[in-house]
């Protein structure tokens, strides 16, 4: 578990491909998944063209969250998880790249994430 004594946690997963090579893919669902004890957990979905931009980008918004600054501009969707195993979002992100970005002012343990993805059109890309 995260102890949130001093200060609030965060932990930044990926970055993970939501398509295939040279396509968008699209997010269908999120299953978040946390401790029968746990705080709520704010979930942010952050892209990038390239698993590098997703990761700087995660980065930055956590940067950004604890100087007590926006971050909306890193963050394509969002959303809080209660509780235990019931958890499911349904946020739509299209992207190439993404990282999952959660957060908690409360203790609480992460025991598991599920997302599904589709391919969401080609990508048309400088590089």
């Amino acid at each position: 578990p995260f102890d949130t004594g001093e200060t609030d946690s965060h932990l930044l997963i990926g970055p993970f491909r939501l398509g295939q090579a040279n396509s968008f893919g699209r997010v269908l669902n999120l299953h978040g998944i946390t401790a029968s004890g746990s705080a709520n957990v704010a979930w942010h979905l952050v892209n990038g063209d390239t698993a590098e931009a997703a990761a700087a980008n995660g980065k930055a918004a956590i940067i950004a969250s604890l100087a007590s600054g926006d971050y909306s501009s890193y963050v394509a969707s969002e959303g809080t998880w209660t509780a235990g195993r019931s958890n499911m979002a349904y946020p739509k992100t299209r992207a190439i790249w993404c990282c999952l970005w959660l957060s908690s002012a409360g203790d609480w343990a992460y025991e598991g994430v599920e997302m599904d993805a589709t391919v969401s059109g080609k990508w048309r890309g400088d590089s």
